[in-house]
């Protein structure tokens, strides 16, 4: 069930991805229905409908694709503060 890079994952990142995997359907899956709904009352056309929805996918792909160019920085950075806080809590417990 677990992706095999967070197998060794501690306790709170677990409950992070699962935290994360919740919101994600909280606000996708089950809302989606309901906006698209709502929208097609809105118009009174599903065509519209579903344009606006493909024009928001468009959005958030564009959103995705600027904040993709960050990832690998974001990344190092994560993990350069993750070895100097286990470096920290390593020093803490010799002495």
């Amino acid at each position: 069930m677990f992706s095999k890079s967070n197998s060794n994952a501690s306790p709170s990142v677990n409950a992070g991805f699962a935290l994360n995997i919740l919101i994600i359907h909280a606000l996708g899956d089950v809302i989606s229905p309901v906006i698209v709904g709502f929208l097609n009352d809105w118009y009174g056309d599903k065509n519209k409908s579903f344009l606006v929805v493909g024009f928001m996918f468009l959005i958030a792909g564009t959103l995705w694709l600027i904040g993709a160019r960050y990832l690998q920085r974001d990344t190092n950075h994560v993990a350069e503060r993750w070895n100097r806080r286990s470096i920290r809590a390593n020093i803490n417990n010799c002495k």
